[in-house]
């Protein structure tokens, strides 16, 4: 149920992704109408494309794993913008938040991937096939 719930406070990040983007290009940049729907468009094929290697990259790691990793790389895609304009103010300071903010999450699926089945953990770890009856 935990990872089900993460997995829906993400998807509701990339929807207001989504929906902002298309409300920012019209409304703050005067963009042509058709924009938006390009746009669109294009990060949809970059997920598509991007999610099809990442799957064959991480298959033989845990699930739990795999979560953390997103996890971790799309609060920074996200934060990207605000820690670099810390940069003026001190230049640890940007470190020290992104390290504060991440690591708690990595912390907790570790934890997560000690208490779950292992058959949830590896996709590869299902029970084992029916061996075949031998008929005399």
């Amino acid at each position: 149920m935990r990872s089900s719930r993460a997995a829906l406070l993400t998807a509701l990040a990339a929807d207001f992704f989504l929906s902002g983007t298309s409300v920012y290009l019209l409304a703050e940049l005067h963009t042509a109408p058709w924009l938006p729907g390009a746009a669109l468009a294009l990060c949809t094929g970059l997920a598509a494309a991007g999610g099809t290697a990442a799957v064959r990259l991480t298959r033989r790691l845990q699930r739990t794993t795999v979560m953390a990793l997103r996890s971790g790389l799309y609060a920074a895609w996200c934060a990207a913008p605000a820690v670099a304009a810390l940069f003026s103010v001190a230049s640890w300071l940007p470190w020290l938040l992104v390290g504060t903010a991440a690591s708690p999450g990595v912390l907790l699926l570790r934890w997560l991937a000690a208490v779950l089945p292992a058959e949830v953990l590896r996709p590869d770890t299902g029970p084992a096939p029916a061996e075949p009856a031998l008929h005399a």
